[in-house]
């Protein structure tokens, strides 16, 4: 145990600090976030095939909004052609997508800004506001994972509204304070796979739960060559690859520097009580341009059929770092 307070009284404490405000909703606002390009590979070989992934677009994202940063996890709104964003203080991003006739990403525009908002309708605040998973469920709701004070939020379409607690497994208030629900999407048939990032097993293997609200089952994600998954995204609509799920992951050392992979997992090998089976379908590793890669989400395009891939980087609202969105199609094998 780690001595925070169970699950479920997180809404409880969240609204004693508030308890003299009145119920309200958040503001969207509209924010400047500038986009450049970026050449993934310093090499003149340019490479743009990492084994199944081809790099279709890569851009350096930047704002003056002092809130701009930490973006931890992406989603596809439901036409596909707007991108939401949550990042680690509390905030919801969206911009629309502009792509060409092959897919590719040319452009970003029209960046709104909200704060995430408590069961009172007003801005999360620390220690709460840490969101790092995402997830749009097919009736158009949201889930929003939270690390710090591990618990997940439901939110209706409209991302301003107050959000209710979803039942999550109990043993996840039991994960390291910045080490928990770090990954999550929703399977074809409807259930949730959920994956921590630092929660492990004696054998070394990363605790994840497959299922729904009070009806969950352990599954567990094996660790390979030092990797931790910061993300999941299933792949969508019908073809090739429907339903399975696409794994983000992230290692860093000294000796390697930091290094992103994607690995796959069909659909028909997600069972409960069971060792999931990734398999790796593309690797980033220097010289390229790297950073702290935590978003991962998917789309098929609606013309070409191609899956599309975003994977988005995480600042820590730190000099060091920057945040970079890389676009790619993958090759369904």
């Amino acid at each position: 145990m780690t001595g925070r307070p169970a699950l479920i009284l997180i809404p409880v404490l969240t609204l004693t600090g508030a308890c003299t405000r009145t119920p309200r909703s958040v503001p969207t606002r509209s924010i400047v976030v500038r986009s450049q390009r970026v050449e993934v590979d310093p090499e003149p070989a340019r490479r743009r095939v990492f084994g199944s992934l081809t790099l279709l677009a890569a851009y350096r994202l930047s704002s003056s909004h002092p809130r701009f940063g930490g973006l931890s996890s992406l989603a596809l709104g439901p036409r596909g052609d707007t991108l939401y964003i949550v990042s680690d203080r509390g905030a919801w991003l969206s911009a629309r997508l502009h792509l060409d006739h092959e897919g590719a990403l040319t452009k970003l525009s029209d960046w709104r800004f909200t704060p995430i908002p408590d069961p009172l309708g007003h801005p999360v605040e620390a220690p709460y506001h840490d969101a790092e998973s995402l997830v749009r469920l097919p009736d158009g709701s949201w889930l929003v994972g939270f690390e710090l004070e591990h618990r997940v939020w439901r939110f209706r379409p409209d991302l301003a509204a107050r959000p209710a607690l979803l039942s999550v497994p109990s043993r996840l208030r039991d994960a390291p304070d910045n080490g928990g629900l770090e990954s999550m999407t929703v399977l074809s048939d409807g259930r949730l796979l959920l994956l921590c990032e630092q929660f492990t097993r004696a054998d070394g293997t990363h605790r994840g739960w497959v299922g729904r609200p009070r009806a969950w089952a352990a599954v567990s994600f094996p660790e390979s060559d030092h990797f931790v998954p910061t993300d999941l995204t299933t792949i969508p609509g019908r073809g090739p690859g429907a339903g399975d799920v696409l794994v983000l992951e992230r290692a860093f050392s000294l000796l390697t520097g930091l290094r992103v992979r994607i690995r796959r997992i069909r659909a028909a090998d997600i069972h409960p009580g069971e060792t999931l089976k990734p398999r790796e379908v593309g690797r980033l590793e220097p010289p390229l341009l790297l950073d702290n890669f935590e978003g991962l989400a998917a789309q098929r395009h609606k013309t070409t059929g191609k899956v599309l891939l975003y994977v988005i980087s995480d600042d820590n609202f730190s000099r060091l770092q920057q945040t970079l969105l890389f676009q790619f199609q993958i090759k369904i094998n």
